[in-house]
């Protein structure tokens, strides 16, 4: 699973913070993600999570925690009581899918313009590819603060 934490999310025209199923060639599902200390306001929806049912008609956190988040809406309902982090997960009859107003507006990828240069990729459209060779930095956790809303 993911650490989604200390983040600063506002103002989105879907949702905040979702943790979602995938269907694709196969189904990836969201399972063992905690979602702790975040600040997520002013979204349709602040707290998302989308996950199978069972066959008792309820739903199954997955494994998935939320816990200190600041925020005003969640789907399911009461997020943080049913898929907590500390003591036992509930399951819920809440879907916990938010209502979507239809499907999300999509572009056909070949009528965008170009896009401007880019200053940090002088020669983009003839370097030749870097792979990457090291992995992502240690990273210290704990040193990492919540970013202002300012």
């Amino acid at each position: 699973g993911n650490l989604v934490t200390r983040n600063l999310v506002t103002d989105n025209s879907f949702g905040g913070i979702a943790l979602s199923l995938f269907f694709d060639e196969n189904l990836w599902l969201a399972e063992n993600n905690t979602v702790k200390d975040n600040v997520v306001t002013g979204n349709p929806t602040d707290l998302i999570m989308i996950v199978l049912g069972l066959e008792d008609g309820t739903y199954d956190p997955s494994g998935n925690c939320f816990e200190g988040n600041t925020f005003a809406t969640s789907a399911p309902i009461d997020i943080e009581t049913y898929a907590t982090c500390d003591g036992t997960a509930t399951n819920t009859t809440d879907a916990g899918s938010p209502n979507l107003g239809g499907p999300f507006a999509t572009v056909d990828h070949t009528s965008m313009p170009a896009p401007e240069a880019q200053p940090t990729m002088p020669d983009a459209d003839s370097a030749p590819g870097v792979a990457a060779n090291s992995g992502p930095p240690e990273m210290d956790i704990d040193a990492i603060a919540l970013p202002s809303s300012e």
